[in-house]
């Protein structure tokens, strides 16, 4: 079973993060920014361990090198350059699709 928020560390202090709440992860440098509902939390951690022990993979898809997205905030696929798509979150964000994921995001998103 896969966790229902996540411990985000600030510091200090811990946020706790509803994982429903969660609309992408995105690889920056040596951290990994979390983009949720109503605000982005910025951690020292790697998107691999985030999708190999908090995210749940029926929810969340790896769409590219550096970017996880949450499967129920995308609300439009467009189609992009050489077959690759763009995935339209509810907040506007443009997020695309690289070959090399391509498969995971069709398994994902079926008619994709």
């Amino acid at each position: 079973s896969f966790p229902e928020r996540i411990p985000l560390r600030h510091g200090e202090r811990t946020a706790l993060v509803p994982v429903a709440e969660i609309r992408r992860l995105e690889a920056h440098r040596k951290k990994v920014r979390i983009y949720a509902r109503d605000r982005i939390h910025e951690v020292r951690d790697s998107l691999k361990r985030f999708e190999a022990e908090d995210l749940d993979p029926r929810r969340f898809v790896r769409v590219n090198r550096s970017q996880i997205v949450h499967l129920a905030f995308v609300v439009e696929i467009q189609p992009w350059f050489h077959g690759e798509r763009a995935l339209v979150l509810d907040d506007g964000t443009h997020v695309f699709t690289s070959r090399r994921f391509r498969d995971r995001v069709r398994r994902a998103l079926p008619g994709c």
